[in-house]
């Protein structure tokens, strides 16, 4: 074999048959205006074929490729699926079901085999780094200067310009992650950053970060924890181009081989600084801390009770010093009397946060407010309190009241009678609907507003909200063009929003439905990578209201998680949503045949057959009582009951489902048919379910064939 990726054998194989992407995409029971995108992505590696298709693959293979006149290039070529797709081997069942012939031993050599094991090699030995230090020294007398970062790194925070003090904290967490002798390398040390929100822990750990990276050879890789379900793209992201560039092909790969070449690099004993930023979770740290090698891992949290067991070193973080506070202050104003600074920042509690929103609108409002009248705002009791604040257990003293009231001070500067106000506004509110803290690309927010950033004037529109708002220092950019909103400030909003809430969040909620839907249809799921945590939010936000909208939006995500491979993750948000369908829309309703439909599905990729039984004859039984025996839905349904029979090897009942299936599109014209798209969500006209049927049947029948000896 001597092609690159291991996979192109089977675009070899294909075009050697005389078959094209279009041909491949029939013969697998795809169907669809895309489905030959859909085959193409599979040779190629972007998407991983689920499970479900895999007795229908080893037909193609088998019949189509023809295999069957070879049986050990096709042990080979199998494989190369199970290294590339992580299916499981062909079992000696499924041997017996497609041919009488012997099965080569497993042990017999061939070409193929050692091709495609030199160039593992080969790729492996690429991944391996030179040797690493000994130990890893880090100065812990004086703090280093900034400096670049890595090669490879993954940092979206710039560094804070305003970033003030912190000296000693900085010098403990060196202190915390350097080397204890060379044991401590190959275990990977773990300081954490805790303290409640506000405090500037995630801006610690970018400081620390542009001061040491240079110190960690093999890079640093900031990673949010926000949401646990999204910390495995985060994972990722970070071994592609710009990054770790682990493989030429690291891209085609699936998202979980693309995690595992990540964990495996990090578990090397090359040094590098792992941030993983917001992990409130003991478990998630479990999960994605190397268990051995040269990584340290700098954790920021909420969090002060981590398990013994963790290692976790703690670096609890306390409000800036009066001094610091000051200084932060006169950075933004000079001119003001460092007595009324002072009290400024006492009336704050030396809250970071808050000194960041009071010195931005000090510095935007210095023409026609002296600091002297910010104080007295803010010492005025008639001002709310933020609620989130009060609970936080700052500060007995009722700094935490004022903290607030700084909030407001920033949030009551956009007046509605003005249009670029009442637009910032309306902007900050929907950034409010996304993940709190999780960056958001310019064009997610964009979208929920329904602008398209591909004309000027929708982007200047949206340039000017967020000039307006970085003024007040309401939100973040980091160096990746995204918008941030602080967890604290995205409450805050929230509880100001007032009417224009509801109104946001069902636009937030089409938007996302949309961005869903067209990633679904286009089979392009890790496009939705970077916004996942707030795809997950959003609909997390909805599913409790128990409507017809929230449960459309969880089966959206659904059908995206399914595409990504995370069939676990699938089945939860298809459950809610069928439970959600059941009781608002009724048990015999056409969207709850489509939520039993998924089920049935995502049940027999899990292996799950007695639950896919179960949902699909549920989706079977509404759609008879619905449309009637004669409809595409029902055909659909017959047609995806049949393959779970034939999985399960009951071949006289798959025969029969699939029979009926075929003789219900034969006996009326497709535009008699209903609607030509499967219950899923993937659309394809009557002709292409009749050939996906066809291949089935034929199958089948060949087995059945074979079993009685014909």
């Amino acid at each position: 074999m001597d092609d690159l990726f291991p996979l192109d054998r089977l675009r070899q194989l294909r075009e050697a048959a005389g078959l094209t992407q279009t041909d491949m995409a029939r013969l697998c029971g795809l169907h669809g205006r895309q489905s030959h995108q859909t085959a193409g992505a599979w040779e190629r590696g972007t998407i991983t074929p689920s499970a479900a298709r895999r007795a229908r693959f080893i037909g193609y293979l088998w019949d189509h490729l023809h295999l069957r006149h070879d049986p050990a290039q096709f042990e080979a070529v199998w494989g190369v699926l199970v290294e590339a797709w992580g299916w499981e081997p062909v079992t000696d069942a499924e041997w017996a079901r497609f041919t009488v012939q012997p099965r080569p031993p497993k042990t017999d050599p061939h070409a193929l085999d050692q091709r495609l094991a030199a160039l593992e090699t080969a790729l492996a030995q690429r991944d391996v780094p030179a040797p690493a230090p000994a130990a890893l020294s880090l100065p812990l007398d004086d703090l280093p200067p900034v400096g670049p970062l890595p090669p490879g790194s993954r940092m979206p925070l710039a560094r804070n310009p305003l970033f003030v003090g912190r000296r000693a904290d900085l010098l403990r967490l060196a202190a915390a992650l350097s080397a204890h002798g060379t044991a401590a390398i190959s275990q990977g040390e773990t300081a954490a950053a805790t303290g409640l929100g506000g405090i500037g822990k995630t801006q610690l750990a970018s400081e620390f970060v542009h001061r040491y990276a240079r110190f960690f050879a093999g890079g640093v890789f900031w990673l949010s924890f926000e949401s646990g379900d999204a910390v495995a793209g985060e994972v990722a992201a970070c071994g592609g181009a710009g990054g770790l560039e682990l493989r030429p092909d690291f891209a085609q790969r699936s998202l979980d081989e693309q995690v595992r070449l990540v964990q495996a690099a990090w578990q090397q004993p090359m040094p590098r600084l792992l941030v993983f930023d917001n992990c409130e979770e003991p478990g998630l740290l479990a999960r994605w801390r190397p268990t051995s090698g040269g990584c340290r891992v700098l954790i920021t949290s909420r969090r002060h009770d981590w398990d013994l067991a963790l290692g976790v070193q703690m670096q609890p973080l306390a409000v800036l010093s009066r001094a610091e506070s000051v200084a932060l202050l006169r950075r933004h104003r000079v001119d003001a009397p460092p007595a009324v600074l002072e009290a400024i920042a006492a009336e704050l509690g030396d809250l970071p946060l808050a000194l960041h929103l009071a010195g931005s609108y000090l510095h935007r409002y210095a023409r026609v407010l002296s600091a002297e009248q910010y104080l007295h705002h803010l010492r005025d009791p008639t001002r709310p309190a933020h609620v989130s604040l009060q609970t936080g257990g700052a500060s007995p003293t009722g700094h935490v009241q004022h903290v607030a009231r700084s909030f407001g001070l920033s949030y009551d500067r956009l007046d509605e009678r003005t249009p670029l106000d009442a637009w910032a506004r309306r902007l900050l509110i929907h950034l409010g609907c996304l993940a709190p803290g999780e960056a958001a690309p310019y064009s997610l927010p964009a979208a929920t507003l329904g602008l398209d950033l591909n004309q000027l004037e929708a982007a200047l529109q949206m340039e000017d909200g967020v000039a307006r708002l970085l003024e007040l220092g309401l939100v973040g950019v980091d160096e990746m063009h995204a918008l941030r909103l602080h967890r604290l400030l995205g409450d805050f909003v929230r509880r100001r929003a007032g009417a224009a809430w509801p109104a946001a969040q069902a636009q937030v909620e089409a938007a996302v439905q949309a961005i869903l839907d067209q990633s679904y249809a286009e089979v392009l799921p890790l496009r939705l990578l970077p916004i996942q945590a707030h795809l997950r939010h959003v609909v997390d936000t909805a599913l409790p209201r128990a409507d017809a909208a929230g449960a459309t939006l969880g089966h959206a995500l659904a059908r995206h998680l399914w595409q990504m491979g995370e069939t676990a993750a699938a089945q939860r948000y298809a459950a809610q949503g069928l439970a959600i369908r059941s009781l608002v829309c009724g048990a015999l309703h056409p969207d709850t045949a489509v939520s039993h439909h998924l089920l049935g599905i995502l049940g027999q990729e899990a292996g799950e057959f007695a639950q896919a039984h179960t949902h699909l004859q549920a989706a079977l039984a509404i759609r008879l009582a619905t449309v009637g025996e004669d409809h595409f839905d029902t055909a659909d349904t017959l047609a995806n009951l049949g393959e779970l029979l034939w999985v399960e090897h009951r071949l006289d009942e798959a025969v029969s489902a699939l029979e009926r299936a075929l003789a219900i599109c034969a006996r009326a014209e497709e535009s008699a048919l209903g609607p030509a798209g499967r219950a899923e969500g993937a659309a394809g006209p009557v002709q292409a379910l009749v050939a996906e049927v066809a291949n089935t049947l034929a199958l089948c029948l060949l087995a059945q064939g074979q079993a009685h000896g014909r």
